[in-house]
């Protein structure tokens, strides 16, 4: 009581003006640390009001503020409960002994702590039945009014809520567990949330904070080493680049083989439908596929996916629908596997303001292990060479060893300027990667905003991140933002309302000449960095063989004259009804509708290189009218590419549930129907143009004959699906589950032919929870086992793919769709009709087995599946008479099965002390049966994996079987090539043997996280066996290969190349010849450069297996007793390093197996260093 005296005389200052009611009491709570308690609902009746009050004693104040509103306060040893009742209830001031007396028996008190005992300060207390609410003080205690019966709720961010119902009024010991136990308790798959016990299909699940990885700037790419059964192939270091994903392998020949990505239950799409494997389409243009390759390929690096605008730190949950039971009810889009993404939802309490910022440091590459020539090596090459008398023949020669030496030998400089210009240029040693690349600074914040009641909740959130790559113009820059609202009307009705924003915009190279990487790693290091030199004849012109003018490069300032943007605008929405129209049954629908924007543009400005090889010389450089600049198929301006498309998805869906517990609760029957709308339809414009005046005011020059090398396609493009599904599903005793599903889809890309516009997909499956037999329930060791197996049926519709003859109008030349002589629209033809296109059809098994042992001390996962894919579409080759050269037709048959493996240790789980360690793997082996055999192949494409080849796996490339050196000139010698008297009796399989295949069948993960009291360390790494590659190429590949040119570097152990008869014996590395004698080797129908037969042969073979340290973690979460004073809810610390190292094999020298090569558009995996801060308030 004395106590109570004392809260009663205490003085309180404030000063609020125009507030709610409830905000005035948080002010006073503020301002003289007392406790008090009050539900939101109540006092936010209260009309509006303005409070002044100097050192008023704390009963006065609050006698002021209540008045007339119907509320009354009693006090409680240190806590202020504001109450409602009638107007006799209400106590007077001088009766507060009484009031304290009357509603003591009517307290919960207790206090809560975290599982290593330390007490958790400001845990919101809710007492669901009458609304009160309070907070844990700072050591832990806390105390409201309860009665029994009550439901007492705990809740703070980060922690698992927890509700209690009071048996009796003795102290609560509270124990806060981290919000990882609950998300474990069920799996949700966009269409349903089911308990995981009860769950059949093959489902994996990762929190969205086991997969942040701090200034990696697309979800994708941070799922690496995480997945089982999910490859994820890194194709370039640069932040703008997304990874080739595969679910269980490839299950289609020419369409998209990525899963679709799900968020909150919506099919996200990109907004261009590129596949990235094949960005040119199925059946381009002669001009796209020849003039436009490289900048499709660019336009592919920058383009991102559909969920490139959602940050990490809004995402809840992802979960990986693998098999045909978990993906059936995503119908046809589900083929190659469903990624569901949830987000964060707003949560009863107090409003939580969380920001979390990375900063990080990205290290640029260096020379350091790539094993490539310095200037002095490089100068004495050359001059080994011109002693042997191997000089180049043709451009460049205004560069290097070789210019000076002919300038001497012309007598145009004297012996001692020949030997000063050596010796400048044995010192030059020019760093490309350190002029090209950048040691750059990233950065990322996130804002969030969440809270609410029990009926209502929101959360906002707001981000920014600006990724610089380690090249110097490599960098995409980031803003998102979301809003969403859950809100409960009444006991029946639930409406739950997002939007969310993104606008990405990214930055890179016109990838045709000036990859920085390959430029690094193939330039001489003798050239100055500002220096112009020959490099390369025009590659058109009237007489391109003729010209006698030299082409100078520089790769700054063709960095400087050329561009590639890409920027990427999404806008999403989403409406969810829920009506419960019986306690068992529920109906649901929902309505998403995203509006996306993608637009890319890339330009060579006139003074670019990369003109200046269609203009047929220098810009400036012929005189104005002459006889070169009229027959230049480009004389004015530069060229500019561009693809602009905008997507508009509505889609609609309504379901209804019925759950319903049978025998007392004993059994469940779970019954879900519905039917679903989809819709997407693109419009856009692609460009490709001559004549470009970029600092012009972005105008064209015309001329008549640029209109023939002129491309403008529009695309509108409407894909509608219509779809009908069911599932069922019962659970006895929760022992024993079966689950069977349905789904047809209808789509309009089969045309008139209804035949077969109709597909049915379905799974039937089931679950034995062996664990919960009576035999078993109390075992010591085996504390969890469950199988589970399903079979089912996937569906799949290639978009690009219909059954109508179609044809198109011409797309090149003066008059285009004209014939120039008749005026007349000429077509030409695009397809055959294919009236028995059908859907890609795949066969789904999977058996899945659960096991856990000492109470989860280990928990091992294990599922095998086969997938057989049937009526694949592939090509077929057809006769000149058709009037095309091949058409698409269901003919292939696919074949995938794997093993996936995922094992968790939990070593430790003491008070101060955590560490578990989790493993993943998987093996998926893939053959194709048939279909591609009518397809022809050259060896070129036998030699890049391209070709198809029945018995084999996709991705499956060969190799010449290198032989050795010739003893007298060094050049390389194959087995049976030259084995045989007559090479050219030789077939494809017996001058080529297997190599092996480009990809990973073995991939998987290892993670590690310990934690010592508020210390926690991290690691996470990745690796990838089974894959063969070949090392970057060692020459130019010409069927003249002759010396290297001037400009061009070449790696460290071309010095122990072969140089005369005997060196076969201790090199396997060619030595170089004269460009007269005969490079080539006959065999089969093929004539090729021995040089380039040595750069794919067994010679230049290696295992590409690697194991990559992905990330280090150091966090420190910064005590309560301090955070307290800063009035922060929780405070984390991290420093974490990406990419801190691989373990590769000696044969790489340097070179990253995991990324494609010299010479494509993948730039290096450099270690980034970060700062983290996360604060909640």
């Amino acid at each position: 009581m004395a106590y109570a005296q004392t809260m009663i005389n205490k003085p309180v200052t404030l000063s609020v003006k125009k507030a709610k009611l409830g905000k005035i009491l948080r002010s006073i709570r503020d301002k003289s640390s007392i406790r008090i308690v009050f539900s939101e609902q109540v006092v936010d009746r209260v009309a509006v009001q303005t409070v002044e009050a100097k050192n008023e004693k704390l009963t006065d104040l609050l006698n002021r503020i209540l008045k007339g509103t119907g509320l009354y306060y009693v006090i409680q040893n240190d806590v202020v409960i504001i109450k409602e009742a009638s107007k006799a209830d209400i106590p007077n001031t001088s009766a507060i002994a009484v009031s304290i007396s009357a509603v003591l028996n009517n307290f919960v008190n207790g206090k809560v702590v975290l599982a290593d005992n330390q007490p958790k300060a400001l845990v919101t207390v809710i007492n669901g039945t009458t609304g009160i609410q309070t907070l844990s003080d700072q050591h832990g205690n806390f105390s409201i009014p309860a009665n029994k019966g009550d439901q007492i709720q705990f809740s703070h961010v980060g922690f698992a809520p927890l509700k209690v119902t009071i048996r009796n009024l003795k102290d609560l010991q509270i124990v806060l567990n981290p919000q990882d136990s609950t998300l474990d308790e069920v799996v949700l798959t966009g269409y349903q949330t089911i308990d995981k016990k009860l769950s059949t299909g093959s489902i994996f699940s990762l929190k969205g904070k086991d997969v942040a990885e701090p200034n990696v700037p697309n979800i994708a790419s941070m799922l690496q080493g995480k997945v089982p059964g999910l490859s994820v192939e890194t194709l370039s270091g640069s932040p703008n680049s997304v990874p080739r994903l595969r679910m269980r392998g490839t299950s289609t020949l020419i369409g998209n083989a990525t899963p679709i990505w799900v968020v909150d239950g919506i099919v996200r799409e990109n907004s261009s439908d590129i596949n990235p494997d094949n960005p040119l389409g199925i059946d381009p243009s002669f001009l796209d596929s020849w003039v436009r390759s490289g900048t499709s390929v660019a336009n592919t690096d920058l383009m991102g996916n559909s969920v490139a605008g959602i940050n990490v730190n809004d995402i809840e949950s992802i979960g990986f629908l693998k098999d045909a039971a978990a993906t059936a009810l995503y119908g046809t889009r589900a083929a190659n596997g469903v990624i569901v993404i949830t987000t964060k939802k707003g949560k009863a309490g107090p409003n939580v303001l969380s920001y979390s910022t990375s900063l990080g440091f990205v290290q640029k590459p260096s020379y350091g292990n790539m094993k490539l020539m310095n200037s002095k090596e490089r100068i004495q090459l050359s001059a080994e060479l011109i002693k042997q008398g191997l000089l180049l023949q043709g451009a460049p020669l205004d560069v290097g060893y070789e210019a000076a030496y002919l300038d001497l030998v012309n007598r145009r400089i004297t012996q001692s300027e020949f030997e000063a210009r050596v010796n400048q240029m044995e010192t030059e040693n020019t760093d490309w990667f350190d002029l090209l690349f950048q040691n750059s600074f990233n950065q990322s914040h996130s804002l969030s905003l969440s809270g609410g009641s029990e009926k209502s909740s929101f959360y906002s959130s707001l981000n920014y991140s600006n990724n610089k790559g380690s090249a110097r113009k490599d960098a995409l820059s980031s803003i998102s933002g979301s809003i969403g609202m859950n809100t409960k009307l009444g006991n029946k009705w639930q409406i739950d309302f997002k939007l969310d924003g993104s606008y990405n915009k990214g930055t890179g190279y016109n990838l045709k000449l000036n990859n920085p990487m390959t430029y690094a790693l193939t330039t001489s290091r003798t050239i100055p960095s500002t220096q112009f030199y020959e490099s390369k004849r025009p590659m058109f012109g009237t007489n391109p063989n003729e010209t006698s003018y030299p082409l100078h490069f520089n790769i700054f300032n063709e960095i400087d004259q050329t561009g590639n943007t890409t920027v990427n605008s999404q806008f999403s929405g989403a409406l969810n009804i829920s009506y419960q129209i019986l306690n068992d049954l529920k109906f649901t629908s929902t309505f998403g509708g995203t509006l996306s924007t993608i637009n890319n543009e890339q330009y060579s400005t006139e003074r670019s290189f990369d003109v200046a090889t269609v203009r047929g010389y220098d810009y400036g450089t012929v005189v104005p009218g002459s006889m070169d600049e009229l027959n230049s198929p480009l004389p004015f301006g530069g060229i500019f590419d561009q693809n602009y498309t905008n997507l508009y998805k509505y889609s609609w869906r309504n379901v209804l549930n019925y759950r319903k517990l049978l025998f007392n609760g004993r059994d469940q029957l779970t019954f879900l129907i519905g039917q679903e709308i989809n819709s997407s339809k693109r419009l856009g414009n692609s460009q490709f143009q001559y004549g470009y005046l970029k600092d012009r005011g972005e105008s064209f020059a015309k001329k008549d004959n640029y209109y023939f090398w002129m491309i403008q396609n529009r695309v509108n493009k409407i894909d509608n699906l219509f779809s009908g599904f069911a599932d069922v599903s019962y659970a006895f005793d929760q022992r024993y589950i079966i689950d069977a599903n349905l789904r047809y889809d209808a789509s309009n890309r089969f045309g008139q032919y209804t035949n077969s516009r109709f597909l049915p997909m379905w799974s039937i499956s089931g679950r034995w929870n062996i664990s919960d037999e009576s035999w078993l329930r109390n075992n010591q060791v085996l504390s969890d086992l469950s199988v589970k197996g399903s079979y089912g049926y996937q569906g799949n519709a290639v978009q690009d793919v219909g059954p109508d003859l179609i044809l198109k109008n011409k797309e090149s030349g003066l008059a285009g769709a004209l014939n120039p002589r008749t005026n007349e629209y000429q077509l030409t033809m695009r397809s055959l009709a294919y009236p028995d296109l059908r859907w890609e059809k795949t066969g789904v098994s999977n058996l899945g087995i659960n096991i856990g042992l000492f109470q989860s001390f280990v928990n091992l996962t294990t599922e095998f599946y086969y997938r057989k894919t049937k009526d694949a579409l592939t090509r077929l080759s057809l006769p000149l008479e058709y009037g095309i050269q091949e058409m698409i037709i269901n003919g292939g048959t696919l074949i995938n099965k794997g093993l996936e493996v995922n094992i968790n240790f939990n070593f430790l789980r003491k008070q101060n002390w955590e560490w578990s360690l989790s493993a993943n793997s998987s093996f998926n082996k893939n053959k194709l049966n048939q279909g591609s055999d009518v397809v022809s192949y050259t060896f070129r494409q036998y030699a890049a994996g391209s070709a198809q080849v029945p018995g084999q796996p996709l991705g499956t490339f060969y190799v010449f079987d290198f032989k050795g050196l010739n003893p007298q000139n060094g050049m390389p010698l194959f087995k049976e090539i030259d084995d045989v008297d007559d090479p050219h009796i030789l077939g494809m399989d017996q001058y080529f043997i297997k190599a092996g295949v480009n990809h990973y069948p073995f991939t998987g993960g290892l993670a590690s996280k310990l934690r010592y009291r508020n210390f926690s360390l991290s690691t996470q790494f990745s690796f990838g066996f089974g894959a063969h590659k070949l090392r970057n190429a060692l020459f130019n590949g010409t069927s003249s290969q002759t010396v290297p040119k001037p400009d061009q570097n070449m790696p460290r152990w071309m010095i122990d190349r072969w140089k005369q008869p005997g060196d076969e014996l201790k090199t396997d590395i060619p030595g170089f010849v004269d460009g007269n004698i005969i490079q080539t080797a006959d065999f089969g129908n093929n004539i090729e450069s021995r040089y380039w037969m040595y750069d794919h042969s067994t010679a230049q073979l290696a295992k590409a297996d690697y194991v990559k340290c992905r990330s280090i973690q150091i966090g420190y979460r910064i005590p309560e007793s301090f955070i307290r004073q800063l009035h922060l809810m929780s405070a984390n610390v991290s420093f974490s390093m990406t990419n801190v190292f691989r373990v590769v094999s000696k044969d790489w020298k340097g070179q990253d197996p995991e990324l494609p090569g010299s010479g494509t558009s993948a730039l290096p995996q450099v270690p980034t260093y970060n700062l983290g801060l996360n604060v909640s308030f």
